[in-house]
């Protein structure tokens, strides 16, 4: 691994360059004699981690979800998430 120098020390500060990507899809279909049980339900989630470092990690996250009702409209819905985290160990 490279690494750089920080400034005004000699010290030579190492980096990881290491990268995880986890996605999970799944889709769920419900049917049933009731009307409130009858659904269709899409969830799509992602990660990329990045670890510059053993100390140092980024993470962005995005997700995707889609609910859909066969019978009553009003309760369905499409939901959108994106995020980010620093990680910093010591």
């Amino acid at each position: 691994p490279h690494g750089f120098a920080l400034p005004f020390t000699s010290k030579q500060y190492l980096t990881t360059n290491r990268v995880i990507w986890t996605t999970n899809l799944s889709y769920s279909r419900r049917r049933a004699y009731t009307v409130d049980d009858n659904r269709d339900l899409l969830d799509i989630n992602t990660n990329l981690d990045y670890e510059f470092s053993k100390n140092i990690r980024f993470t962005v996250s995005a997700a995707f979800q889609k609910f859909k009702h066969l019978y009553i409209k009003e309760n369905s819905y499409t939901a959108y998430n994106i995020g980010t985290l620093m990680t910093i160990q010591f």
